[in-house]
């Protein structure tokens, strides 16, 4: 379903591995519509994992530095010794290489129709589609281009999916299935509720059979967990934490999860650790195709469990789409980056390309069409608009439809009746008498 909420959809689907190299290919919509594509390549470059993982390792080993610094930007940490400029030194690393690799000569192609297409005014959502889960882990939104078109955000999607679920129904409230895991305070939530027009159920560690009844029973909007998950099996499978001796797979929910999107779930979102295989299980991995899932990319620190979704909810409740809402949620965190490296890299939205575009009115089931006011004006301004003309053509002149059709006299008039005679009919037989 086309999305009707942003300016394009961009959809880039990348296959292959660092090895041998991946095919590329670009296709660019606007409500539904193809309005460019073009075929390209991303080089081998093995050295890029290498880097990623280096990386990696550094960002893990922060763990026990972070959970001890305050959220203040530039705040001297006390126990930090090299970790910290460590890491960054390997992200900067990372940065480059991964960018420069994107600026590939055999790349350029899908670069030059993405500058050629698009508009740095408008909203533009990327949709990442591959079937190498080691790609879905490079920080996307680091992408040069976005410095050039600063309203784009970078989403991931199966090459596997299917459209599934019913629209909701127009209600008051957003109902919302909350469940909080181990070590999870009422401070981490407390985005949630202060949302007025939403109705939560909150589910305290429980066990699993608690989920039971709920996730069958109920019709739900969005699904949300805070608390600990990871992911296994090269992120193809994905476990969240109940409780300090309970654990959970999305397989071993799999059948009240299909239930539940049968129902209208639309919305997932883990605000909780290394979360990509959770989202590939909600998505291709147990045919489940849940429309959007929001996972982090790797470990969240517990400082900004509660800032990222404050920043969120504000957004998407304020009216903005999904992917605009974690955009300007993005943004926020660079702010924090000081003391938490990468800190906006982590979101992850995670769509089935099948399913129509989410705000929080259509979460309450109130449709947000085509804006058709702002789409009308802007082509009625465009036909008005003559820069084809060949007496002008190169002097770079413009004429809007009145500057030339007034001056060449072919503007509409209205009709005037013709004049007739004042002939009396005495006066009309007169003029067949024969004369003398």
């Amino acid at each position: 379903m086309p999305n009707q909420l942003m300016g394009k959809e961009v959809d880039l689907a990348i296959n292959g591995d660092f090895h041998r190299g991946f095919a590329v290919n670009l296709k660019i919509r606007q409500h539904g519509d193809k309005i460019a594509g073009v075929p390209g390549r991303l080089p081998p470059y093995p050295e890029l994992q290498e880097h990623y993982n280096h990386w990696q390792a550094l960002y893990r080993n922060l763990d026990e530095v972070l959970k001890t610094l305050p959220l203040k930007r530039n705040a001297i940490p006390t126990n930090s010794s090299d970790a910290l400029p460590g890491c960054q030194e390997a992200a900067d690393l990372l940065t480059e290489k991964f960018q420069q690799w994107l600026r590939s000569a055999e790349f350029s192609p899908i670069e030059t129709t993405f500058r050629n297409t698009l508009s740095p005014e408008e909203e533009i959502w990327v949709l990442l589609e591959t079937d190498n889960p080691k790609l879905l882990r490079f920080p996307w939104n680091l992408w040069g281009l976005r410095a050039d078109f600063p309203k784009t955000e970078i989403g991931v999607a199966s090459p596997s999916f299917r459209a599934v679920g019913n629209p909701s129904a127009p209600k008051d409230k957003v109902k919302i299935m909350a469940i909080l895991g181990d070590e999870v305070a009422d401070s981490d939530v407390e985005a949630l509720k202060r949302v007025s027009d939403c109705e939560v159920k909150w589910l305290v560690q429980p066990q699993p059979k608690e989920l039971d009844g709920p996730l069958w029973e109920e019709q739900w909007d969005m699904l949300f967990f805070a608390g600990h998950s990871w992911s296994l099996d090269d992120d193809r499978k994905g476990e969240i934490k109940l409780s300090r001796q309970v654990s959970l797979s999305i397989s071993d929910l799999r059948i009240h999860l299909q239930k539940a999107i049968g129902q209208g779930l639309q919305l997932a979102i883990f605000n909780s650790c290394d979360g990509l295989g959770l989202a590939y299980q909600l998505a291709a991995g147990e045919d489940l195709h849940l429309p959007y899932t929001i996972v982090m990319r790797e470990n969240l620190p517990k400082q900004l469990a509660p800032k990222w979704l404050d920043y969120f909810v504000q957004e998407f409740t304020g009216g903005k789409s999904l992917p605009g809402a974690v955009g300007e949620a993005r943004k926020r965190l660079q702010s924090l980056e000081a003391n938490f490296p990468c800190a906006s890299w982590l979101l992850v939205i995670c769509q089935n390309p099948a399913a129509a575009p989410l705000t929080w009115d259509t979460l309450r089931g109130i449709e947000s069409g085509i804006k058709w006011r702002e789409v009308c004006q802007q082509a009625l301004a465009n036909q008005r608009r003559l820069t084809t003309n060949p007496l002008t053509a190169g002097d770079g002149l413009e004429f809007e439809v009145n500057d030339v059709y007034v001056p060449l006299g072919l503007m509409e008039r209205k009709k005037q009746p013709k004049p007739q005679p004042d002939v009396s009919p005495e006066r009309g037989s007169q003029l067949y008498e024969k004369k003398a």
